[in-house]
């Protein structure tokens, strides 16, 4: 019993009043997204500015109602209980510290790449190898680590300092009341409900301005009001939803067909991690600049996405990245892995980095050998020296039965984050000596990091060089088709963001492209080519008779069409991509494209839909041709295709 004359606290009035000071805390988190967008206009401020309000409050609730439920209980049934109303409190206290520990990372993610935590950043977290892949390195999970406890204690003292402010002046809970909290919850409702009513007919009048902003807060849900508004007549002009059909896979369109005697190339296929186009240069990488001038080098190249995922996928399948769940939902290997291992190659995959993630394990390799996949990752510690090792090992292979036919693919990890290299091979100083995630200023530190990139570089052509000088010495690049490109590129600011897997900027999707074909004269093509052009072209250059629309939608690199336009891929959209022009089509149907011309934002996408709709629904029906078998007929190539001049 309480024999005090003191008023017993109300569990409720204090849980209520610790959520309304942690409220404003999450604000002050949230709010810095605003100063990494572009907000025009009053209209596009008054939104902005109430979704972060409404959202704030909204990622309290998980913690802020189940705490409410149990103040109430102890009002009810322990109003003396101050030790549970303290346990209460920092429990409470504890869980908005979680919730602000997840909104920094989300914030910091946003500020650097563009995109929040989402389903693509979850895949990471859950796949083996995904953390890893990020390459930020012990120095990043300390910060991490700190930072989460100075967030989880800074909670701990609000909590504090709420107790501790009732018990000098209890009058302080005599402010909150229901009928306060009341008017507070009526008005967050109230603004929840107008901010979706404004998003929702800024969207059915196509207003950019607001709805380009849709991607400003974690978790944000639009609402839209297409079925009222076609029915008033008020709906904004919008191009058709891009989306992979969701039937059977058709894969290919009909079967392969090879010459009588196909040739029995060997088969070297490289890819540099993030290796961006404009590292080939004489004194970057002098070997593989040395290889692409006797080889095909394509110097107008993109990929088939901004990231590993959608880039490997894109490059080996020969279709667009938007394909890749079908794929992996039915484990379905590309056709160059299925003809090489009926051939009875000599076969082998290496990679420095992880078969699992992403999921290539469940795709590219589905069926493959898995004694002849190799990652070196319990032997050798570092991403570059394994780059290195790797190499040694794949001498070793080509070197085994000359009498067989070889396919050996590897991918390099060296120019992926954090950039790996031998110190004493740097060509460029001063360098980023490690990347820190969660307390660098990477745009600060924007030309160190790229010096320690292109270091990487250089050291990864070190390691191609031998190989190229193998492939020569033993007199094979006479029967061996040879690969090198990257996944994808990688920006360093250039455009606001860096790194890759956040927007389609030049840099970001231009990796380089170098075939080495037996009996191919060296030549240098400015004509645009990409990922989806790669399997094609190979599949050819083994024998293939079909049209490449049969197992397609990329080009043969050496035929007689030339191509117009290239579609890219993430996670949530498809990109219409050419030398000059980008769209970008969320998967979601949400909003009218973002449009880029030349890395520049277009403010009104309406003249781009004008004159590219044909194009758009070419788009779309390639995105269900190898997935539809009521479909009977492959797309026209000269749909998507130029003839060569």
């Amino acid at each position: 019993m309480n024999t005090s004359n003191e008023r017993p606290y109300s569990a409720v009035r204090l849980v209520t009043l610790f959520f309304l000071v942690a409220w404003g805390a999450v604000l002050l988190n949230a709010g810095r997204l605003l100063t990494m967008v572009d907000v025009e206009g009053p209209l596009a401020w008054a939104w902005a500015l109430a979704t972060i309000v409404t959202y704030a409050a909204t990622y309290l609730l998980p913690v802020a109602l189940p705490a409410l439920g149990i103040a109430l209980l102890l009002d009810r049934r322990a109003p003396e209980a101050k030790g549970a109303r303290v346990v209460v409190l920092c429990g409470a206290a504890i869980l908005v510290g979680a919730i602000q520990v997840v909104l920094f990372a989300d914030v910091l993610i946003f500020s650097g790449h563009g995109f929040h935590l989402n389903a693509f950043v979850w895949n990471i977290l859950r796949t083996p190898g995904g953390v890893a892949s990020l390459g930020g390195g012990a120095a990043t999970e300390a910060a991490a680590a700190a930072i989460s406890v100075v967030l989880l204690l800074l909670h701990l003292a609000l909590a504090g300092l709420v107790w501790f402010a009732v018990r000098r002046r209890p009058t302080v809970l005599a402010a909150v009341t229901l009928r306060r909290a009341g008017v507070v919850l009526v008005a967050l409702v109230v603004l929840g409900l107008a901010e979706r009513v404004v998003y929702g007919v800024a969207d059915l009048r196509g207003y950019e301005p607001l709805t380009s902003l849709r991607g400003l807060v974690p978790f944000y849900k639009p609402m839209t009001m297409r079925v009222l508004g076609r029915a008033l007549g008020l709906e904004a002009p919008r191009p058709p939803s891009l989306r992979v059909g969701n039937r059977e896979l058709t894969y290919p369109r009909r079967p392969l067909a090879f010459v009588p005697t196909p040739p029995r190339h060997n088969v070297v296929w490289l890819v540099g991690e993030s290796l961006r186009a404009d590292m080939i240069d004489p004194e970057i990488m002098p070997n593989t600049h040395a290889f692409a001038r006797r080889a095909q080098w394509f110097r107008n190249h993109q990929s088939g996405g901004n990231g590993t995922r959608m880039g490997m996928f894109s490059m080996f399948y020969g279709l667009y990245g938007a394909y890749w769940f079908p794929f992996k939902a039915a484990r379905r290997q590309p056709l160059i892995v299925e003809e090489v291992l009926g051939r009875g190659y000599r076969v082998e995959a290496r990679t420095s980095a992880l078969f699992s993630y992403p999921e290539f394990d469940e795709t590219i390799w589905a069926q493959f050998p898995r004694e002849h996949m190799h990652t070196l990752e319990k032997e050798v510690a570092t991403g570059w020296d394994r780059d290195a090792e790797h190499v040694r090992r794949m001498l070793e292979f080509i070197d085994q039965d000359p009498s067989r036919p070889f396919f050996t693919f590897m991918f390099f990890e060296s120019t992926h984050a954090a950039y790996g290299f031998p110190p004493e091979t740097a060509i460029r100083e001063p360098y980023a000596e490690d990347i820190n995630y969660a307390t660098m200023d990477m745009n600060a530190n924007a030309e160190p990091i790229k010096a320690r990139y292109i270091n990487a570089a250089h050291w990864l052509d070190i390691v191609l060089g031998r190989l190229f000088d193998h492939l020569k010495e033993r007199g094979l690049l006479d029967r061996t088709i040879v690969v090198v490109t990257g996944d994808h590129g990688e920006e360093f600011f250039e455009h606001g963001r860096w790194g890759h897997n956040s927007t389609f900027s030049k840099e970001q999707i231009s990796p380089p492209l170098i075939l080495w074909l037996p009996g191919a004269a060296p030549a240098e093509r400015l004509d645009l080519s990409s990922h989806l052009d790669i399997a094609p072209t190979v599949l050819r250059a083994l024998g293939a008779k079909n049209p490449t629309e049969d197992f397609s939608l990329g080009l043969d690199l050496m035929g007689p069409t030339r191509r117009r336009f290239n579609v890219v891929c993430d996670w949530y959209a498809v990109v219409y991509s050419d030398e000059h022009d980008r769209a970008v089509f969320q998967l979601d149907g949400i909003g009218r494209p973002d449009v880029f011309h030349d890395d520049q934002p277009v403010a009104d996408p309406g003249p781009f839909l004008s004159t590219h709709r044909d194009d758009v629904f070419q788009i779309m029906k390639d995105l269900r041709v190898f997935n539809d078998p009521r479909r009977s007929h492959p797309p026209q190539p000269m749909d998507r295709e130029k003839k060569a001049e």
